[in-house]
């Protein structure tokens, strides 16, 4: 499974807490849909499927050699994962 979202990151994070809430009114506004989630809320998304490697990450990160640029302050606020089902041998009896 593949999955990218918007994140907030919390008050933790207060500019881009508050940006956050911004760009998901502006969407609510525009288009009707576009909610922002935490982390914890992202990650339970997945059930418990086992992440890929770098895991849920900022999306700058999955294209590591990828050409570098300065992200809109906008860009920071998504984040995306790959998980999969484990695979558990079958007991045959």
């Amino acid at each position: 499974m593949a999955l990218t979202h918007y994140i907030d990151p919390g008050p933790d994070d207060a500019d881009k807490h508050l940006l956050a809430r911004d760009v998901e009114q502006a969407f609510l506004d525009s288009v009707g849909s576009g909610w922002f989630r935490t982390r914890a809320q992202i990650l339970d998304l997945f059930g418990g499927l086992e992440l890929v490697q770098p895991g849920l990450v900022a999306l700058q990160h999955w294209w590591p050699t990828g050409p570098y640029r300065d992200l809109e302050p906008e860009e920071h606020l998504m984040v995306g994962g790959v998980a999969y089902k484990s695979r558990t041998p079958l007991r045959v009896v």
